[in-house]
């Protein structure tokens, strides 16, 4: 589990911070930034884990959206 955080838009290549503070790059929704995430690590490069979302439930919530008042 670890900490998101991305730019907004479509989906995209998110990234976060384990525990230990590495870095891990992922493909996700945006909506997905400043939440925690489960994240299964696939590869790695010499200073970044590569992986994959493992519950995709919350990435394809529908977008709940409040009026601006």
């Amino acid at each position: 589990e670890l900490a998101t955080s991305g730019p907004p838009g479509g989906p995209i290549q998110l990234v976060g911070r384990t525990d230990c503070d590495r870095i891990v790059v992922f493909d996700g929704n945006p909506r997905l930034a400043g939440t925690l995430a489960s994240i299964s690590v696939d590869d790695c490069t010499a200073t970044t884990l590569i992986g994959r979302i493992v519950t995709r439930e919350i990435q394809h919530a529908p977008v709940v959206e409040l009026p601006v008042v």
